[in-house]
């Protein structure tokens, strides 16, 4: 589990180390040392007396600054009277499980710190505990921490308990300085893996990172308007959610709605990110799949399914519940639901109340909501009126035969559809990894087979697949489902 690899912390002493140099820009000193526990690598291909990678980390810290002071424009650190010039300081130490941190040189105010800071990064990132190592992990840190800098100087770093949007805004940042290094996509796996464990409203800084997704969707919706209206109100003394939710609420949003968007963002992932959804991530094939909630059955049982637990401020939660079905031929149906718990009083205040919720499936046309194309109905209740949003998705899922399809024997591949194909017309069938990467895509013809509905493949179109697991989504207008493929 990967957190708490960054860090947005108090005042300490500055380390002392023997070697400094200025970036070529000028931007930054950095300080390092050849020798010891901390010293960084040393290879010296231009014998100009400067280890590659001080270069290398040099000329990280001019692109990342250029980059979010002038393109997008946020002001430049304020002067360094703490150091030996007035540029920011930066220094490489072995810092292993941090990648950085950033620490304030003067506390003005128990609740707010406007100072100079300076920056500390790990030497070398070679131990095998990080996720990005080498140069690379060093970049995503100087833009992480360099951010941070900023803050410190213009905006100024409230108390622990609302210094998540930092930490969230801050990695955001690295995905936008280096897109091209996905290390955010480690966190993303956090918290896609473990929603109990990170609610969105409780202010631990030390999530926030994992909830860089949440600024990527924000960034992708409107840019980074949104973003510099926030530090602004940040900076004329409101607290960072509350300036988050105002600066939503000048685009016609606020965090409640943007939320309600993220269930749908978040669901369509991976190989659900071929399926029709108009709120999906740029690169929502690439992203890992929401994992349901451990804490609850998973599989209907007459008479009804019951969920009673709490929900934290803003902590998302999937339920995933399979549904009995009368033809045996087909998986049971899949119910699924994302919900939270939008108190937004208590994210304000930083009181973390949980509040109750029960979760109702029952079977038949019963005074509840009706699952679309199902014999089921269900009820979400949460107490004291607070405002939850759902996504559902019903879908049948059915076996490919012969399972496992042996490219040595089998000649053909067949699928059999739901009910509500139409016979004798055409389908879309994309072939996806478990990863959720397009292999193939074909246009095939419904036929009938044993009085179902099928489409075939053939040896030839299959023959290029390697052998493993894949999986098939057949869509016919607005209907769509998933089928599993095994290949041998």
């Amino acid at each position: 589990m990967k957190k708490d690899n960054h860090l947005l912390s108090n005042v300490k002493p500055r380390p002392i180390l023997p070697n400094s140099i200025k970036t070529p820009k000028g931007f930054a000193t950095v300080h390092y040392t050849l020798i010891g526990v901390n010293a960084v690598p040393n290879k010296d291909a231009n014998n100009n007396q400067i280890p590659d990678y001080i270069e290398s980390v040099c000329e990280s810290i001019d692109y990342s600054f250029k980059l979010i002071v002038d393109s997008l424009g946020y002001p430049p650190p304020i002067s360094d009277t703490f150091g030996p010039d007035s540029t920011v300081d930066i220094y490489m130490l072995d810092l292993f499980p941090l990648y950085g941190a950033t620490y304030p040189d003067v506390s003005t105010n128990p609740n707010v710190t406007i100072s100079p800071s300076f920056i500390e990064i790990d030497n070398d990132f070679e131990n095998a505990g990080y996720y990005t190592k080498g140069i690379n992990g060093a970049k995503v840190t100087i833009a992480h921490e360099l951010h941070h800098v900023i803050q410190y100087a213009h905006y100024g770093v409230t108390n622990y308990n609302t210094r998540k949007i930092y930490e969230m805004y801050s990695t955001y940042i690295e995905q936008i300085v280096y897109p091209e290094i996905p290390d955010y996509i480690s966190y993303i796996n956090d918290l896609f893996n473990n929603l109990e464990l990170y609610p969105f409203g409780d202010g631990n800084p030390s999530s926030g990172y994992q909830w860089s997704i949440f600024a990527i969707m924000i960034s992708e919706k409107y840019g980074d308007v949104v973003f510099k209206k926030m530090w602004n109100t940040i900076k004329n003394g409101l607290l960072p959610y509350q300036a988050l939710d105002a600066a939503l609420n000048t685009v016609g949003s606020s965090i409640s709605e943007e939320f309600r968007d993220f269930f749908f963002y978040s669901y369509y992932t991976n190989y659900r990110s071929f399926l029709p959804s108009n709120s999906k991530f740029k690169n929502a094939a690439q992203l890992p799949l929401l994992k349901p909630y451990s804490g609850a059955d998973s599989v209907f049982t007459a008479p009804s399914y019951l969920s009673v637990n709490t929900l934290k401020p803003f902590e998302v939660r999937m339920f995933k519940v399979l549904l009995p079905k009368i033809n045996v031929e087909f998986r049971p149906d899949t119910f699924t639901i994302v919900t939270s718990n939008f108190d937004v009083k208590s994210m304000y205040e930083g009181t973390n109340i949980a509040q109750e919720y029960t979760l109702l499936i029952r079977k038949g046309p019963i005074n509840l909501i009706p699952i679309k194309n199902l014999d089921y109905t269900f009820s979400l209740d949460l107490p004291h009126e607070y405002y939850l949003e759902s996504a559902l998705e019903t879908q049948e899922i059915s076996y490919s035969y012969p399972m496992p399809f042996l490219k040595s024997v089998h000649t053909e591949l067949f699928i059999p559809l739901p009910k509500n194909y139409s016979n004798n017309s055409k389908v879309e069938i994309s072939i996806l990894t478990t990863e959720g990467i397009l292999i193939r895509g074909y246009t095939k013809e419904v036929f009938f087979l044993a009085d179902t509905k099928h489409i075939k493949l053939s040896n030839q179109e299959l023959d290029s697949l390697s052998k493993g697991i894949y999986i098939a989504i057949v869509q016919q207008g607005e209907n769509h489902f998933l089928s599993k493929i095994s290949i041998k």
